[in-house]
């Protein structure tokens, strides 16, 4: 049994097992021919040898410091690591389809680099991209002064979940386009903390050997961030040393099944996936966000005109508008959609009560208010992000956008 410690980093925003023999290219093509998961089950468990050789043992092969392929999601971390016992590491990640074998430069999380014993990166970070097959090559420098080196395959899906496939992908801001007189600010809620007492956690995890899926196991996170944040923290559990596809769930609340994987997504707030080789591992880094998560949340506007009013008389000529749209500029199916008036829409000052409220589901928005008279309409534009289960509260003041405004 091999203890390792989840490391739980909130912020807004399988395998497949092959001969040594195997070129990059078979897994490349491999990779390519229907993303097709293919699994090795043992039969007997005295066939499993789940014993970790190190460099100088009798029984180390240098072939089996990395699996033969890593499968990843674009939005998850790879958490691998090299023998202990050994003086010197050197981490190199290439593109196979490169004939000229340059590396790639590849940008870690905080705290490892290429010649460390952990290599750890958070993919949506790295440089790497979805939908390719990159190369990764270990090289150790034993305490018995040889040196050893293995290769393997890191294969990177676009949305790839290891116990069922999701259609959604993380929502981008696109690049706002409008008129002369508007601009764009982002909207954002209150993160969430490790001191809400509401939210529980829950690790899922399935065995990319054995292809074996483990009961969702509900975790008490011990906050680390020493007060600054209450952002990070960290469980220590034990699993047998193998290859996994974990996924940490964060839910306000318990959910009504906490034994259904599907039903503690459906729940979640937050939500982390990594791929974890522990067997020369002892942690996993886990990067928690709002992303490829279905559930609804919320938000409460106070809006007005700052720094500038119109008449009753000039109200009486504008239609005053506020709606949320895709940030590609189209609507959504819902309609959100509040209009203003000169008595909801305070001048200079923000109003005591929210005048734009509703319920949507989570992403990043396009927030437009407009004046229009029948022939100009005046556009003020906002990006906000809604997260599940979370209310942006926002005092937006509209400056002048409307000549004669004043």
């Amino acid at each position: 049994m091999k203890r390792f410690c989840v490391v739980a980093i909130f912020s807004f925003f399988l395998v497949a097992l092959c001969s040594c023999g195997n070129s990059v290219q078979d897994m490349v093509d491999q990779y390519n021919e229907g993303f097709v998961q293919v699994t090795t089950t043992y039969t007997q468990e005295s066939e499993v040898d789940d014993t970790v050789y190190q460099p100088g043992d009798d029984k180390f092969n240098p072939s089996d410091m990395l699996y033969a392929i890593y499968n990843i999601s674009q939005n998850s971390t790879l958490n691998l690591a090299a023998p202990g016992n050994c003086s010197w590491y050197e981490w190199v990640m290439t593109d196979p389809d490169d004939t000229t074998n340059t590396e790639l430069n590849i940008k870690l999380m905080d705290g490892y680099s290429r010649s460390t014993k952990k290599y750890v990166l958070y993919v949506p970070q790295s440089g790497l991209y979805a939908s390719k097959t990159f190369k990764l090559r270990l090289t150790v420098l034993g305490n018995d002064g040889n040196l050893y080196s293995d290769t393997c395959g890191i294969a990177v899906y676009k949305d790839y979940y290891f116990s069922y496939a999701s259609s959604r992908s993380a929502v981008e801001t696109g690049s706002l386009t409008s008129n002369s007189g508007s601009s764009a600010r982002m909207i954002l809620p209150d993160s969430w903390s490790l001191s809400d007492s509401s939210l529980k956690y829950y690790l899922c995890a399935r065995n990319a050997v054995t292809d074996e899926t483990l009961a969702p196991i509900e975790l008490e996170i011990e906050d680390d961030s020493l007060g600054a944040s209450g952002k990070t923290g960290s469980v220590y559990l034990d699993l047998p040393k193998s290859d996994y596809y974990l996924s940490l769930y964060c839910t306000k609340g318990e959910p009504s099944d906490i034994s259904s994987e599907e039903i503690i997504k459906a729940s979640a707030v937050l939500s982390g996936y990594a791929n974890a080789d522990i067997r020369y591992n002892q942690s996993v880094v886990f990067y928690m966000a709002s992303e490829n998560l279905d559930g609804a949340g919320f938000a409460a506007l106070k809006i007005f005109t700052d720094g500038w009013s119109l008449s009753d008389a000039d109200y009486a000529g504008y239609a005053v508008s506020a709606e949320i749209t895709e940030t590609d500029g189209s609507e959504k199916s819902c309609n959100y959609y509040v209009e203003l008036d000169n008595s909801n829409i305070a001048a200079n000052s923000a109003p005591s009560n929210y005048n734009f409220r509703i319920g949507i589901e989570s992403g990043t928005y396009l927030l437009s208010i407009r004046f229009s008279n029948g022939e100009t309409t005046y556009s003020w534009y906002d990006s906000i992000v809604i997260l599940a289960g979370k209310t942006t509260e926002a005092t937006i003041g509209v400056p002048p956008i409307i000549e004669g405004g004043g």
